[in-house]
């Protein structure tokens, strides 16, 4: 069973998808228009002409995409000219015809003066973005949240090269060529920011997660990079912020900017791919799409002492501020190391507080995500049994980003509670899930197979009480700047 509740009324919805009559019959979805609805205005040989490429798309489709191998999800950049930038499987220059294909298809429809955005053909649903110059296309079993995939990939390449460079590039070089020439090293950054959508829920949730920390120690390492770039009259520094494990431990900012989630996820994406950043200072321009995607600012990136798993950024408009940023760097690791606080910064840091759900307080929560819809953040519980191993909380992750991509394009929905185990959210016995949402925030709960509603309910309105004891600890609760 799978319920949705609305503000004032409860609404029953149908457990199972629906199918196509016949699944093998690839499905086109325009922007403007459902199939070729458009050609009813134009003459009968210009119908009988379009009707002609739909019919020769859908069998390209279903020749091409239907026996495709995908496991979760594959990921295809192209250029407008149909030229392999990228392929998460690897070895984009085998898989020349099928990105002529995928390139074929875009301009096509884009001929009928329409937008291809998704195709399904059997069990794969396909979406595209045509962003000049590039083509961009995701093959998956799953339906949900395929455009944000989408743009996550895409601002990755923006961070590489700036949306002045790509167009440039091609306007100067001609629509043949070869954009891998300037992506060289890049792939690694690619197949990140691809793996991060499948696995971590702070990405497909479009938030930030925070790293746990006590609030005295938080403050203290914002604080300290406040003073430190403002006693040394640094000017242009747009953010100074503190990473860890994935997670945010410390952000400050100049006044009237804010740093977006997915700028977020390419600066963790970048800190990342680049275990080298650990030997050195290091002076890296990047480009933050959702701050500027015409420009680069340089990111000062440093650990704060060797072995460290926090790693120090300080984000500048200069592009000479190098070595005034390695002074301020210095300064900053000299405090928090200080014998002062060294020893609170050093534990705060390696053996932050996990967020323990009692089993006398909470005996049917396995596991939840929560989500400030205000602030933009996320904490949720450590793993424990029954997720023991690598699979199990692959498919629970998996469950949570169908349940948040049904929620997104459900937008009526307040509360979920899916049971059966072979609706179109849940195909795996074992457990059931609760998602509460309302303006401020989204709780997602994964319960015993024997919890009731009420249970459920009841459950999560201790949990929210709980989270909000400790907000401190778990989130950012107070802004800085420079």
């Amino acid at each position: 069973m799978l319920e949705t509740e609305e503000l004032n009324s409860s609404v029953s919805v149908p457990g199972g998808t629906s199918m196509q009559e016949n699944a093998l019959t690839p499905t086109f979805t325009l922007q403007q228009h459902d199939s070729m609805l458009q050609v009813d205005q134009e003459s009968p040989k210009e119908k009988e002409e379009a009707c002609d490429e739909e019919y020769l798309l859908a069998e390209l489709c279903r020749r091409e995409f239907t026996g495709m191998s995908v496991v979760i999800v594959e990921v295809f950049v192209l250029s407008e000219a149909g030229k392999p930038i990228f392929a998460s499987c690897g070895h984009e220059e085998q898989l020349c015809s099928l990105m002529a294909l995928v390139q074929t298809f875009v301009m096509v429809v884009a001929s009928w003066g329409d937008c291809l955005m998704r195709i399904r053909s059997s069990d794969l649903h396909i979406c595209f973005s045509h962003r000049n110059p590039l083509i961009l296309c995701v093959v998956s079993r799953d339906e949900f949240q395929l455009n944000a995939q989408v743009d996550l990939v895409y601002k990755q390449i923006i961070s590489t090269l700036c949306r002045a460079q790509l167009v440039s590039v091609f306007q100067k070089r001609g629509p043949n060529f070869d954009l891998r020439l300037l992506l060289r090293g890049a792939e690694r950054h690619l197949n990140g920011i691809v793996h991060s959508f499948r696995c971590e829920t702070s990405v497909f949730l479009r938030c930030v997660r925070v790293f746990a920390m006590n609030a005295f120690e938080r403050e203290l390492i914002a604080s300290t990079i406040v003073n430190c770039v403002n006693t040394a009259k640094v000017s242009n520094v747009i953010f100074g912020l503190v990473l860890a494990h994935r997670q945010l431990v410390a952000v400050v900012r100049m006044k009237g900017i804010a740093l977006h989630p997915s700028d977020l996820h390419i600066l963790v994406n970048l800190v990342e791919c680049n275990q080298s950043f650990r030997n050195a200072d290091n002076w890296i321009p990047i480009c933050l799409p959702h701050f500027n995607d015409t420009g680069f600012v340089h990111a000062f990136v440093s650990y704060l002492w060797e072995g460290s798993p926090a790693c120090l950024m300080l984000l500048s408009l200069e592009r000479g501020a190098f070595q005034s940023l390695r002074e301020v760097n210095a300064a900053i690791a000299a405090r928090l190391l200080s014998p002062k606080y060294r020893a609170a910064i050093q534990v705060a840091l390696e053996k932050p507080p996990v967020f323990e759900l009692d089993s006398t307080s909470f005996p049917d929560i396995w596991h939840f995500v929560y989500k400030n819809r205000c602030s933009g953040q996320t904490c949720s519980a450590p793993w424990r049994i029954p997720y023991v191993n690598e699979n199990e909380r692959r498919r629970l992750l998996w469950y949570y980003k169908k349940a948040v991509g049904f929620c997104l394009e459900t937008a009526e929905v307040k509360h979920l509670f899916a049971t059966t185990p072979h609706n179109c959210l849940m195909s795996y016995v074992g457990y059931v899930l609760f998602v509460y949402i309302t303006q401020n925030f989204e709780l997602h709960c994964v319960l015993s197979p024997f919890a009731q509603r009420q249970v459920a309910s009841a459950q999560a309105e201790r949990l929210l009480k709980v989270l909000k004891k400790e907000e401190s600890r778990f989130f950012i609760t107070s802004s800085l700047f420079f």
